[in-house]
């Protein structure tokens, strides 16, 4: 039975990570070399409601598989009127450059529909500035030509500028398709325009990297519920994908009920994956490694004590599952 990484969240709010962005730096920075964003997102509801808990929150790891909050998690917070009008954070993304780490994430007010885009910054991983809002070339917080959401936005320092990919929510043709913006300074974006417009894919949520010259396109798949990868030499062509993974179904798996968002980098030369998931009863963050063939896999991120406590609580939701579906079925065939 394969296991998720483990992952301390501070003991007020949901257990249940998501939307992971990672970065790592070889040599370490600040004593670690794995970095995290991510926001707690629970499959069930939670008062007052379950977005509300969607905060970016800041982890580090030296193994990649062990993950430590930071006292100052989350990093950003709603206000009480934005909870009042049922807004949410979500969507976080890491980068790093010149030795700062930069903290992308929305900012969806209910009231209006307006996603903001939103960022902090911060020189040692603890402590984290205050907000800066995200402008496009129309001097406004949101785009004039996503008429719905800008979803997942994924950001890259190309060493020379700053590019950040999203899903656009237009929903044309039924078809979401994918943006390119760019900005000198990571603030004021300029679109370029559209880099996916594939039908077989259909992104929600995405992650660009750039490594070794190589751009490197995950997809979320909202209609197959699987991870599809594509590579790009300029970021803008991509080519044809390949499906990492999909919900597999199976009682035993931590992905049997949904996947989501994925993010990935590159560990001494190696791909590694790290992607949403949940089983209708709990959401974890799993990991994919590539090995020496090139083939990808999903790890087993626990052993000894800490896996024997994480299949045991497992089987103890998926048997209360069990009933549960099993007493509903009863009481459908007694009326």
């Amino acid at each position: 039975m394969k296991t998720p990484i483990n992952i301390e969240i501070p003991s007020c709010l949901p257990q249940h990570p998501w939307h992971p962005s990672v970065v790592y730096v070889s040599e370490g920075w600040n004593g670690h070399r794995f970095w995290m964003a991510q926001t707690p997102y629970p499959p069930f509801h939670v008062a007052p409601y379950k977005d509300r808990w969607e905060l970016p929150c800041i982890h580090y790891s030296d193994d990649g598989m062990h993950w430590n909050t930071i006292d100052a998690n989350p990093i950003d917070d709603l206000t009480d009127e934005q909870m009042a009008n049922h807004s949410y954070h979500s969507d976080p993304h890491l980068v790093m450059k010149d030795g700062v780490l930069y903290c992308y994430y929305r900012l969806m007010e209910n009231n209006d529909a307006k996603t903001t885009i939103l960022r902090k910054k911060s020189v040692d991983g603890i402590h984290w500035s205050d907000r800066e809002m995200i402008t496009f070339d129309n001097g406004k917080s949101t785009l004039d030509n996503c008429k719905l959401e800008i979803i997942s936005p994924a950001v890259v320092w190309t060493g020379e500028k700053w590019r950040m990919y999203y899903v656009d929510d237009t929903f044309t043709n039924l078809q979401r398709g994918i943006q390119l913006a760019e900005s000198e300074d990571g603030i004021l974006f300029e679109v370029v325009g559209s880099v996916w417009k594939q039908q077989e894919v259909k992104p929600w949520h995405i992650d660009v990297q750039l490594i070794d010259g190589i751009y490197y396109l995950l997809i979320h798949d909202v209609d197959n519920n699987s991870l599809w990868l594509y590579t790009s030499q300029d970021g803008i062509q991509f080519g044809e994908g390949k499906e990492v993974l999909r919900v597999s179904g199976r009682l035993t798996d931590f992905w049997s009920h949904k996947l989501y968002r994925a993010c990935l980098v590159c560990v001494d030369g190696k791909i590694h994956i790290y992607f949403s998931a949940n089983d209708g009863m709990a959401s974890y963050l799993g990991q994919i490694q590539q090995v020496e063939n090139g083939s990808l896999y999903i790890v087993d991120c626990l052993n000894g004590k800490e896996k024997c406590r994480f299949v045991l609580r497992f089987w103890c939701r998926r048997c209360k599952q069990l009933v549960q579906r099993l007493m509903h079925f009863i009481e459908k065939r007694i009326k």
